[in-house]
């Protein structure tokens, strides 16, 4: 439990001294070579990958995480627009099914009345 504290104290001074280094409020050599370390760790290639694969996350640049974000907004913009003529187009073939039912059942009629004998002459 002890040497938990210790280590718990110990990182929270090394964090401390580094974000006064970093404001200019002290200025620590070892500090500063360390954030330069740990920068230079975290932007190598290689180092990336392995925290990818280990966390299973994809890391980007922040220009192409707001390029896929504005791309997935246009996206959204274009499917609900897409939607909407969908609808309209939709409704005017429900419209049309309806009418053509309609003339169906009158050309039903009429082709059945024998007065017309139109039955004899259409093919049946």
């Amino acid at each position: 439990r002890d040497i938990l504290l210790g280590i718990i104290l110990a990182v929270m001074a090394m964090t401390l001294l580094i974000a006064f280094d970093h404001i200019n409020i002290l200025h620590f050599e070892r500090a500063h070579a360390f954030r330069n370390a740990a920068f230079d760790l975290l932007t190598d290639p290689d180092t990336l990958a392995s925290i990818e694969e280990a966390s299973e996350l994809k890391i980007l640049p922040l220009t192409e995480y707001q390029s896929t974000l504005d791309e997935i907004d246009t996206i959204a913009e274009k499917l609900r627009m897409n939607q909407q003529a969908w609808e309209k187009k939709h409704a005017i073939v429900v419209k049309r099914h309806k009418e053509m039912d309609l003339l169906r059942r009158q050309y039903d009629i009429l082709v059945s009345l024998p007065m017309f004998g139109v039955d004899k002459f259409c093919g049946e």
